[in-house]
């Protein structure tokens, strides 16, 4: 299995550039790296379009993957609008291709679960990269580097390391190919339980759940800042739809129709 994976721009091309000045080529370069190391890991044999900041010619990473024969091409980018409250993860495959859609799909699913963002939904585009390339690709989305509160999740290596593993889930589903969790010692600061609120307006119920399951409460939009010094053994999901990506982790999801629905189910356990 070869998979030739495409950190977007580089050199004197930055691509987007948040309010902070880190330009997105260097965001998608240490995602790149972190998608590859993962991969390698499972056998797979891997081509980087660049591994440095450097420029390269659409062109010429098209020609890269075509002489490499690459299975599948992906390639990572951060998203940018004149709209600072635009924001989530979108994927694009090349119109009339069905193996890329579900190369974008498997990509699009793993990361919505992992990050928790808004879905933008899977896309149909011209793109250089994506046309001119032999084999199913895909380009994906991370964030907004515009929209300040998902740049600060850009700009956290622990984010951007959780975001690289949701994508090497997804490119080895579509390849088939189990995913092995990496193997690490135990870790005396991972906690029993952890309380996970949704939203601020799953506060209230969390509060509940912090009297019925004698634990910590934390937001999501706090716990994905910083999900590797947040472990816990057992997690406790108030309301929404997103679960942490934590292998080996229990998940308990406590959510009902609306939040006073979620706060009855608590006070009737």
């Amino acid at each position: 299995m070869k998979i030739c994976i495409d950190p977007g721009h580089g050199g004197k091309q930055p691509g987007a550039v948040g309010t902070k000045g880190i330009p997105e080529k260097d965001i998608v370069l240490k995602v790149a790296l972190m998608v590859g190391e993962h991969l390698q890991r499972h056998g797979v044999d891997i081509l980087y379009t660049r591994t440095f900041d450097e420029d390269v010619s659409l062109e010429k990473r098209c020609d890269m993957a075509n002489t490499f024969k690459a299975d599948y091409f992906i390639s990572i980018h951060a998203n940018s609008a004149e709209n600072q409250t635009a924001n989530g993860i979108e994927t694009y495959y090349y119109n009339g291709s069905n193996a890329g859609l579900i190369l974008a799909r498997n990509i699009q699913e793993e990361t919505v679960k992992a990050s928790g963002l808004v879905d933008r939904g899977l896309k149909t585009n011209d793109l250089y990269v994506i046309r001119e390339t032999n084999m199913p690709a895909a380009l994906h989305e991370l964030a907004f580097l515009s929209n300040p509160k998902e740049q600060d999740l850009l700009l956290n290596d622990k984010w951007l390391a959780q975001q690289a593993e949701a994508i090497a889930k997804g490119i080895l589903k579509t390849a088939y190919i189990s995913w092995i969790p990496e193997l690490r010692e135990d870790d005396p600061s991972m906690i029993d339980k952890l309380i996970i609120a949704s939203g601020d307006g799953d506060m209230a119920a969390a509060t509940l759940a912090m009297y019925e399951y004698k634990a910590p409460v934390i937001l999501k939009d706090y716990y994905l800042l910083n999900p590797e010094g947040n472990k816990a053994k057992e997690y406790i999901v108030i309301g929404g739809v997103w679960e942490p990506s934590e292998p080996g982790a229990k998940i308990i999801r406590i959510a009902g129709s609306d939040r006073m629905d979620t706060a009855r189910k608590l006070l009737n356990k």
